[in-house]
C-alpha cells in the first residue's frame, strides 16, 4: 500500500534532514514511534502528499504520489485518504455533521446522499457526539473536535488512514473508544493504519512499530 523508497528531505530552512526507506503492506496497521522533532510528522506528510520529497518515491497503491502536481495529490487524499492531524482544522462555522460530511462535498465523485448522512450521523454516535451533531464546532471543546476529525476520515471508507496522534487531547475513556472505532473501521474495510503515538502502551494494538530517529526512519 505505501513504498517509500531512498527518500531525502530537507525543509527550505535548513537544520532538519529526513531519510527513509519504508514499505507498508495493505490492511497493515503501523504505529510511528520517536522523540518530539525527530520527523514523524513529517514522514506522515511525506506520505500524504503534502511534502514533496528532494529525492526518491513515494506511492500510493501503485500510484507514484510524489511524481503527481498539486492537483492529483490533493484528488487522491480526498478519494483514498483519511486523515487525522494534531490541527484538526475544522471549519469553525459548520456544525460537527457538516464537518464530517465536508470530503463528500469537495470531491464530486464521492456521494453526498442519504446513506453517507446517516453514516456520519452514525460515526458521531459512536464517539458520543449524537447531541452535538448539529452544533457549530467552534463551541465545542478540543477533545469533541478532535473527535469530530476522527469521524471525517472515516465518511469516505478510505483504504488509508493517516493519523497524528488521534487521541492526545483526549481523556483515557474517551480516547480508548476513539481508538477503537478507528481499528473497528479500518478493519472492517481491510484498509491501511499508519498512526503516530507517543503512548507505548497502544502498541500491542498495531501489526509493526515503525522507529523515527533524529530524521532517520528504520
Amino acid at each position: 500500500m505505501i513504498e517509500l523508497s531512498d527518500i531525502a528531505f530537507a525543509y527550505d530552512t535548513g537544520g532538519f534532514e529526513l531519510t527513509a526507506a519504508l514499505s507498508i503492506a495493505k490492511g497493515e496497521k503501523a504505529a510511528v514511534i520517536g522523540p518530539s522533532g525527530s520527523g514523524k510528522t513529517t514522514l506522515l506528510h511525506l506520505i500524504a502528499g503534502i511534502l514533496v520529497p528532494a529525492r526518491g518515491k513515494v506511492a500510493i497503491d501503485g500510484q507514484t504520489v510524489s511524481a503527481m502536481n498539486d492537483k492529483a495529490r490533493r484528488r487522491l487524499r480526498l478519494s483514498t485518504m483519511g486523515l487525522v492531524f494534531q490541527g484538526i482544522e475544522l471549519v469553525d462555522y459548520l456544525s460537527a455533521r457538516d464537518n464530517v460530511l465536508l470530503p463528500c462535498r469537495l470531491n464530486r465523485s464521492l456521494r453526498l446522499d442519504r446513506k453517507t448522512r446517516e453514516r456520519a450521523d452514525a460515526l458521531l454516535e459512536r464517539v458520543g457526539l449524537s447531541e452535538a451533531a448539529g452544533r457549530v464546532v467552534s463551541g465545542l471543546s478540543q477533545g469533541e473536535r478532535q473527535r469530530v476529525g476522527i469521524c471525517r476520515a472515516l465518511i469516505t471508507k478510505p483504504t488509508l488512514v493517516l493519523a497524528d496522534e488521534p487521541t492526545a487531547s483526549l481523556d483515557n475513556d474517551t480516547a480508548t473508544s476513539a481508538l477503537d472505532l478507528l481499528m473497528q473501521l479500518v478493519e472492517e474495510h481491510g484498509a491501511t493504519l499508519v498512526m503516530l503515538t507517543h503512548d507505548k502502551s497502544l502498541l500491542p494494538r498495531f501489526d509493526r512499530v515503525v522507529h523515527v530517529e533524529k530524521g532517520v526512519v528504520s
